[in-house]
This record gives C-alpha cells, sequence and structure tokens, in this order.
C-alpha cells in the first residue's frame, strides 16, 4: 500500500517475477521448462514442435504433389492440345480453395489488405508461377512424368544460386552441399534410360526449373518484408495474378481445339479435374509454409528428396517399373535425405540446448516494457 511502500530490492524482485509470468502467458506453461537449465528446456521442446509440424506440412506436399503429377498427365493424355486450359483450371480451382480456407479461418474471413510494395510482389510471383506452370504441364504432354520429374530435380541448383545472389542467405554450409548433391544424383539414377525423351520437353521443363526457382525466391523476399502477407493470403493473391495471366490464352485454346476427350466421358473426367486443381492447391500452400519457415537451401534439399516420392510414385502408378539401376537412384536419394535430416535435427537440438544454458532465467526487461 502507499503507506507501507516495498524496499526498492523487494519491488525489483517482485517486477521481475511479473514479468516472468507475463512471459509465460505468452508463451505457454511449457516455458517454465527452461528455469531448468537443463537439456530438456523450452528451446528444445519447442524444436520438437517446430520438426513435427513442418514434418506434417512436408507430408502433404509430397502426397497431394504426387497427386496432382498423376492426374495432370492423365488429363493431358485425355486432351492433349490443352495445356493452357489445364494451367488455367488449376489456377481457378486454387482461387476458390483459398478463398473458402479464408473465410473459414477464425477471425473476419476476409483477405489481407494487400499495399503497394506486396502488389509489385504478387505481380513478379504471379507471372512466375504462370510459367513454371504452363512450361511444367508443356513438358507433362511431351515426355513421362517420371522423366520430367527427373529433370525438375535440378531445380534447386537455381534456387540455391537465387537465394545466395538475391536474397542474401550466402552458400549452404557444407553438408547441405553434399546431401543437395547426394539426392539429386540418387533422383536422375531412378529415370536412367528413360525412352521418352524429347529436346522440347527438356527446354520445357528447364523453363519450369528457372521460373519456380525464381519465384521461390520472391516468396522469400514477400515473407521477410513488415507488411508480408501470411502463406495463405500470400498463394490466394498470387494464383488470382496467375489466372488473369492464363485466361486469353486458354480461351484461344479452346476455341481453336475444341474440348472433346479421347476415351473418358465428361462425367469420368470432371472427378479427376477436381482432384487435380485440389491437389495443385494443397501442394502449394504446403510449400508456402515450409518456404516461410527454412531457408532456401533447406527447401532445396526437400524439393529434391519430394521429386524422388512423385518418380516413385509415376512409375508405379502407369506401370513403367523400375531397373536396378533406377533402385539403386532411390536408395542414394534416400541415404542422402535421411544424412541431411539428422545433420539438421541434431544442430537444431545442439542449438536449442546452447540457448537454454545461457541462462536459467530470460531476461525481464522485455516483459516489462
Amino acid at each position: 500500500s502507499p503507506s507501507s511502500p516495498l524496499p526498492a530490492g523487494k519491488m525489483g524482485a517482485l517486477r521481475r517475477a511479473v514479468g516472468r509470468l507475463r512471459e509465460v502467458g505468452a508463451a505457454g506453461p511449457l516455458s517454465l521448462l527452461g528455469a531448468t537449465n537443463c537439456g530438456c528446456g523450452s528451446g528444445i521442446l519447442a524444436h520438437y514442435r517446430q520438426a513435427r509440424t513442418l514434418a506434417g506440412w512436408t507430408a502433404i506436399w509430397y502426397f497431394f504433389a504426387a497427386s496432382c503429377v498423376i492426374t495432370s498427365k492423365t488429363l493431358l493424355e485425355e486432351l492433349p492440345s490443352h495445356v493452357w486450359t489445364l494451367t488455367l483450371w488449376q489456377f481457378a480451382v486454387t482461387v476458390v480453395c483459398a478463398r473458402v480456407w479464408l473465410a473459414a479461418r477464425p477471425g473476419s474471413g476476409k483477405p489481407q489488405v494487400v499495399l503497394k510494395a506486396q502488389r509489385r510482389l504478387l505481380l513478379a510471383e504471379g507471372v512466375t508461377i504462370y510459367l513454371g506452370l504452363v512450361s511444367t504441364n508443356a513438358a507433362f504432354g511431351l515426355m513421362s512424368a517420371s522423366l520430367v520429374e527427373t529433370i525438375k530435380a535440378t531445380e534447386p541448383v537455381p534456387s540455391v544460386i537465387f537465394a545466395a545472389i538475391l536474397m542474401g542467405e550466402g552458400w549452404a554450409p557444407a553438408t547441405e552441399q553434399i546431401a543437395l548433391a547426394v539426392v539429386v544424383t540418387g533422383v536422375m539414377l531412378m529415370s536412367y534410360a528413360e525412352s521418352t525423351f524429347q529436346l522440347s520437353g527438356l527446354l520445357a521443363t528447364l523453363s519450369a526449373n528457372f521460373n519456380f526457382a525464381l519465384g521461390n525466391n520472391i516468396s522469400k523476399v514477400s515473407f521477410a518484408r513488415i507488411d508480408r502477407l501470411d502463406p495463405l493470403n500470400f498463394w490466394y493473391r498470387t494464383v488470382q495474378v496467375s489466372a488473369i495471366i492464363a485466361l486469353p490464352a486458354a480461351l484461344a485454346e479452346v476455341r481453336a481445339n475444341g474440348f472433346v476427350p479421347a476415351s473418358m466421358s465428361f462425367v469420368v473426367l470432371l472427378p479427376v479435374a477436381l482432384l487435380n486443381g485440389c491437389s495443385f492447391f494443397l501442394y502449394n500452400q504446403a510449400t508456402c509454409v515450409i518456404l516461410d519457415n527454412v531457408k532456401m537451401s533447406v527447401h532445396a534439399v526437400l524439393n529434391s528428396a519430394r521429386r524422388a516420392v512423385l518418380i516413385a510414385a509415376t512409375a508405379l502408378y502407369f506401370g513403367s517399373g523400375f531397373s536396378w539401376i533406377n533402385l539403386l537412384g532411390a536408395a542414394v536419394a534416400f541415404v542422402g535425405f535421411a544424412f541431411y535430416l539428422s545433420r539438421k535435427f541434431s544442430d537444431g537440438a545442439a542449438a536449442a540446448e546452447a540457448a537454454e544454458s545461457t541462462s536459467a532465467w530470460p531476461a525481464p526487461a522485455a516483459a516489462l516494457v
């Protein structure tokens, strides 16, 4: 009370205690473990929690990417002259899915406001994603899905180069470079001696690699800004731009070629098309979340491992089979990915433990400001 003020020392202790309680309220009860100053502190628990969340998004990324590739190839076999139309369809379905997801989220359910600087980034992202997707679909129409994914396994190379030069992330550590080289080598062995190779297909795939690599780095630039959009809002706005760009070419293509499937009826084809559009939305939404949480070099390794999953899935689905060299490539890719994960997780846990050991109690100054 005012008539019996606390001594300065006790007042300081009380303020520190109140500050600590505020931090616990913000971080959750598990943050109290930070006071134990042992290897099971909140930093390590947070590290495990983050790793588990990223693993879940990575599984969504891999599964729906495989679904999108398989259904895209199926649709292009039925409508071989409709690359531009398929591209527009994927963007249109994604716009609808993203808007529904935004409406279902807690809060206002409305998209974030986009400021002027973000609009320029969204325009650049929309153009690169459109060019990358239409190049990928063109390649699927020319070569087998497994061969396209094999060539796309080199996409992490320009991604990491762009990140080092444009993003200032610097070159990846030696362990990440080794893991990336091993995974890419294994992935390319998985489609050794593929018979559907065409030069035009190669050029289309390399165009996709360049544009997607550039688009990934534009995403990182956007996420690093103060006026950033969250991953869902960013992807929603991006595909709006891409859909508008894709519309004229798709309309011209339908007008020139008609719209008659080769063997399936529209009743059978429509569920495949819906699955394709939803899969495209989900795997790209997972990509945005992962890009928002990891460095580009980390994303590059995860992306290379995804190619191995896609090659295996498409080979099994379309019945192209595996040779012993392909199986060796799968083993090499798995070893490289496992090596990367073990090194990355051990390094992260060590960093979290080191942070815990620096102080038993966090400084209270931030909580008192």
